[in-house]
């Protein structure tokens, strides 16, 4: 008897290891990632310049269709960097870009950070989500000149539910979201 439970036990064990690494979509390989990241200034501010890819797989465009609201969040650090003691951070920015697609009107509705936006195409509409250009991260006369300093950024990227009863059912599934590494970049102003 004891032999059964326990060769039962090792069974279940067995196929929930298995189901689950082969039923669960492998975010390493579409995981979303920070490219063309560049720090430039205009005459006030020193700006970040960015993309975040793969956002937009088939599974994500699906749910986007399917009226999941699809969020991005972006967190952006500034960093002094110094050598002997710990880095000083000198500013901290959280961004949320949001889109939703209403099937009746057949738009997509884009929430850039509080910036409204409506579009037709999906394909504009996921551009403006995921292009992030000049960013103000710092205002230039709070930085020393001849210093070294790292901008760090992180992308978060989930699916919303629109119903609270659904949101529950989706909290279980957190493989549906993706998140990129800590990109950094260091440079000398």
């Amino acid at each position: 008897m004891r032999k059964t439970v326990h060769h039962n036990w090792c069974r279940f064990l067995v196929i929930f290891v298995a189901l689950s690494v082969f039923l669960t979509p492998s975010l390493e390989a579409k995981g979303i990632k920070l490219t063309d990241v560049i720090v430039n200034n205009s005459s006030n501010d020193l700006l970040a310049y960015f993309n975040v890819r793969n956002c937009f797989d088939s599974d994500t465009s699906k749910a986007l269709m399917n009226g999941l609201t699809i969020r991005l969040t972006l967190n952006i650090r500034l960093y002094q960097v110094y050598h002997l003691w710990p880095d000083s951070l000198l500013a901290s920015l959280d961004m949320e870009h949001s889109i939703r697609y209403d099937a009746l009107k057949e738009e997509f509705f884009v929430d850039l950070d509080g910036k409204k936006l409506r579009f037709r195409e999906a394909a504009k509409a996921q551009q403006a989500v995921s292009e992030i250009t000049g960013v103000p991260v710092i205002a230039l006369k709070k930085l020393t000149q001849n210093n070294l300093y790292q901008l760090q950024i992180k992308a978060i990227l989930e699916k919303e539910p629109t119903s609270s009863a659904f949101h529950y059912i989706i909290s279980l599934f957190s493989f549906w979201d993706s998140e990129t590494d800590n990109y950094s970049v260091e440079f000398k102003y």
